[in-house]
């Protein structure tokens, strides 16, 4: 199986059903599209949303936690910490108070 590249998070590894390479038939498709219904039937599920998950890390450069979505975009590679934090988010924005709690 080959996890999604790029992802925001690293910890949760998400796979697509077309990912899953032993499944190459239309009969192991749909035997497997049965079962996961089957256990959806069974024990239900939860939707999951990476609309409020903030990655944190540790900054060498600025010696505080700074918000890292993991792009290659200069504001990740530099972390955003609580000076700039506003300079990309509005400060009254509800993603803006919610990485500036965590940080």
């Amino acid at each position: 199986m080959k996890s999604l590249e790029g992802t925001m998070i690293d910890l949760i590894s998400a796979v697509k059903p077309y990912e899953v390479y032993d499944i190459n038939t239309i009969p192991k498709s749909l035997a497997f599209y049965k079962n996961i219904l089957k256990l959806i039937s069974k024990k239900g599920c939860i939707e999951f949303s990476y609309k409020n998950i903030y990655p944190v890390r540790w900054s060498i450069k600025k010696q505080s936690f700074v918000i890292d979505f993991r792009t290659k975009k200069l504001r990740d590679i530099n972390g955003l910490c609580c000076d700039t934090l506003c300079q990309y988010y509005s400060s009254e924005s509800a993603d803006c108070l919610g990485m500036l709690n965590l940080i």
